[in-house]
């Protein structure tokens, strides 16, 4: 055998061995491929059980009274009593929260179940519920329910609930970034309006006339930047 005829057959043998590795990275990539399909797959599958889900429990959220003599559908949610109503729409929620609770939805499931307790009056249920949900929502709808978590929580008759409350309430006021702090401002305004420290009043609503009221462009007035005008009118009257 020849110099080339032993280079040759040396190249030969070097491939051979290693196709193997390549032939094995080539299965794993195909099989990394496959499993991220079928992830996505599975998502999508279960974000899509979990809508349905959510808009069948909200028939019972909107359902009406027998009482109040709405035409109703053969398959129409209706109820006799509100007491049977929010019972059973807590319960319902509470199950799609349940069965849904790896699906993007699962924070709004708790929302309304929360929504369902508070209507029953089951104030602290209705805070864990909501705080709860709070946490698995999208930023987008987060703001709006930790806002309203925080006045909920300084409605409740446990003070240590009424603490965090009014913490959360002042630390969505003060965040730039967050799109309801027009809202947190004016309620924050009044929670020191109604205890009659009126230094305080002034000071958040005026920095929400600042940054939200007439003087701003259209797109960053605000109804709250109203209101606060109409109560620092009573202070300063």
């Amino acid at each position: 055998m020849n110099n080339f005829e032993l280079v040759w057959h040396s190249w030969v043998d070097r491939l051979a061995k290693a196709k193997k590795p390549i032939i094995f990275g080539v299965i794993a990539v195909a099989l990394i491929g496959f499993g991220i399909l079928g992830y996505f797959e599975l998502q999508k599958s279960r974000t899509l059980a979990a809508h349905k889900a959510f808009v069948s429990a909200l028939k019972f959220f909107e359902a009406p009274l027998k009482s109040e003599g709405k035409r109703v559908g053969f398959q129409d949610v209706v109820f006799d009593t509100t007491e049977e109503k929010w019972k059973r729409t807590a319960e319902v929620f509470d199950q799609g929260y349940k069965n849904h609770a790896s699906s993007s939805l699962a924070g709004l499931f708790l929302a309304y179940k929360s929504q369902a307790l508070l209507n029953l009056g089951k104030h602290e249920e209705a805070i864990a519920a909501l705080a709860a949900g709070v946490d698995l929502l999208p930023r987008d709808l987060k703001e709006g329910y930790e806002l309203k978590l925080a006045l909920l929580k300084i409605d409740s008759q446990n003070e240590i609930f009424q603490k965090s409350g009014l913490d959360l309430l002042t630390h969505i006021a003060m965040d730039e970034k967050n799109h309801v702090q027009d809202a947190a401002l004016y309620h924050l305004g009044l929670q020191f309006f109604v205890k009659k420290q009126f230094d305080q009043a002034q000071n958040y609503w005026g920095q929400l006339k600042l940054k939200y009221g007439k003087e701003q462009d259209s797109d960053k007035q605000s109804v709250w930047a109203e209101k606060a005008a109409e109560k620092l009118a009573l202070i300063e009257a």
